[in-house]
């Protein structure tokens, strides 16, 4: 009995680290050796950056962004049950030339479910920004940057790129300042980088000092010759990585 019980607990635990092992990606050294299974930054050569934004849409702020971003478009990743409650932010947000990318149906990170859940939220998203963007989203990125093992499979099999980042901001955090977001996005940005930043949720003000930090964000990118595109454009004819369609290395979802 205690042999069995031994013998179950210990696959247990197996599994269990079998379903949260690519949770490791959220580690820098750990997410530049998965960039051929998941994209961090692209290599293509041009001057060119991602501004990235997760946790929208919030009805109110969106069009705050949009205006401040101007002609500059953007990679909004947002939220499926937010944007079956907004969809007249997403759609503006389209009609002025940004992208909407997806950032899971809710903000519950991905170490709390189990692989049912996590298939049913990841698809609801994918269908909720479909409907809503007129398209659907081509890249995926988890609350937090936490993966497991169901979503890193099941991304490329709806279409959407695994995705994390390069540099952030850390905007979302009660402490940071608008010269610090400024900073560090800027101390990060180089050709290929996707840099993130926050457009909803976090503590009181922060977004009021992100959106306060984005045109000195934007002109410091210009200063260094630096242009702002979305994802989709940034990974134009980058010669590495996995294609969405590339379920070989991804793995059976379930």
């Amino acid at each position: 009995m205690r042999t069995r019980t031994g013998i179950a607990v210990t696959a247990g635990l197996g599994l269990a680290a079998a379903q949260f092992a690519p949770a490791a990606t959220f580690f820098p050294p750990v997410r530049r050796l998965a960039e051929p299974w998941m994209l961090s930054r692209a290599h293509t050569g041009r001057a060119e950056v991602a501004l990235t934004f997760d946790d929208g849409p919030d009805p109110d702020l969106a069009p705050r962004f949009a205006d401040v971003l101007g002609a500059y478009p953007a990679t909004f990743f947002w939220q499926g049950g937010r944007v079956r409650a907004h969809g007249a932010a997403v759609a503006a947000t389209v009609a002025a030339g940004h992208e909407i990318a997806c950032h899971g149906d809710d903000h519950r990170t991905l170490a709390r479910l189990g692989p049912d859940a996590t298939a049913g939220a990841l698809r609801r998203a994918r269908d909720a920004i479909a409907e809503a963007a007129g398209h659907p989203p081509a890249f995926y990125r988890p609350a937090y940057g936490v993966w497991n093992a169901t979503a890193w499979a099941m991304a490329p099999r709806l279409g959407m790129r695994r995705t994390l980042w390069s540099k952030w901001a850390w905007d979302w955090h009660a402490r940071t300042t608008t010269p610090q977001i400024i900073d560090r996005i800027l101390a990060g940005a180089r050709p290929g980088a996707i840099l993130l930043l926050h457009d909803a949720d976090g503590a009181p003000g922060a977004t009021g000092r992100t959106l306060a930090a984005l045109p000195e964000i934007l002109d410091g990118l210009m200063a260094r010759g630096l242009a702002p595109v979305t994802l989709s454009t940034l990974i134009a004819g980058a010669p590495e990585g996995y294609s969405a369609s590339d379920t070989g290395r991804a793995g059976a979802a379930r």
